[in-house]
């Protein structure tokens, strides 16, 4: 048997903490339908870096969720929703803090949407729909209490910024995948000329320039919000986590909506769907 694939049990020390934040033992369940747990309870050592993943997000995605809402069912709205990791987990987690959850997955895929289900199913979480459709115009609940997103390629993840917002949702939690975009938008300014032509200069200038972009636009669209590395960079180089509550005040919203108009008046046009600031 290769290193790489010996199994790893999820009671070794240097995964205890992890396993922790899932829930110690009662995570096995869930870490098994997700494809990271064995049946025997061992993880493999290839299956590491997404335990190391998943058990991460659990802390980060509740912890800007205060006064979390009990006796009434709350809606959960996965987009993109691929594996729907980022989906599952939140709804599992949220179940055990007694909170009634509905659960909707939407992504372009019928196989992944058909595998959605079965694992919905196996885990027993009867309250979860996995749908065909597009992120961007999938009917979707009014008010959700969260959307999400999990490594949306491109403008996918701009998509789910906007339902988002076009949907009033309570909270977002979206980890954004590669950017392709804003890279063809940048403009020889005096704030890009010096990466443009320059590889991964120019890429990763693009890459950041993109997320800070969306900061600016969900802040100007009545959000508070932040980015955080949500795991170490060796566990995947996807490591960013948006995070946004609406209930910004007036005056941020002001500020931002400058930030971001005068960001935008130095590219050849404005990102397509992040466009509108109404």
């Amino acid at each position: 048997m290769s290193k790489s694939s010996r199994p790893v049990s999820p009671r070794d020390d240097a995964l205890g903490a992890e396993a922790s934040e899932l829930g110690g033992a009662d995570a096995a369940p869930l870490l098994r339908v997700l494809g990271i747990m064995n049946s025997d309870g061992s993880i493999s050592a290839d299956s590491r870096r997404k335990f190391k993943q998943v058990s991460h997000l659990i802390p980060l995605l509740v912890s800007n969720m205060v006064d979390l809402p009990k006796g009434r069912p709350v809606d959960i709205v996965d987009l993109n929703c691929g594996n729907a990791y980022l989906g599952l987990i939140l709804g599992w987690w949220l179940v055990r803090q007694g909170v009634a959850c509905r659960l909707l997955g939407v992504d372009r895929d019928p196989a992944r949407i058909d595998a959605c289900r079965r694992k919905a199913k196996t885990l027993g979480f009867h309250d979860a729909e996995f749908e065909v459709g597009d992120a961007l115009t999938y009917p979707l609940p009014d008010s959700p209490f969260a959307v999400l997103s999990l490594h949306g390629c491109d403008t996918a993840t701009d998509d789910a910024l906007v339902r988002a917002v076009a949907t009033n949702a309570e909270h977002l939690l979206a980890v954004p995948c590669c950017h392709r975009e804003v890279r063809t938008l940048l403009a020889p300014s005096r704030d890009h000329a010096p990466f443009i032509g320059d590889g991964i200069l120019e890429a990763d200038h693009a890459a950041i320039l993109t997320d800070a972009l969306r900061m600016q636009w969900l802040r100007a669209q009545g959000y508070r919000t932040g980015v955080i590395e949500f795991v170490p960079w060796e566990h995947t180089p996807r490591n960013r986590l948006v995070r946004a509550r609406r209930g910004l005040d007036a005056t941020a919203r002001s500020r931002a909506r400058l930030i971001y108009s005068e960001a935008c008046a130095g590219l050849k046009s404005p990102p397509s769907v992040l466009q509108s600031l109404e």
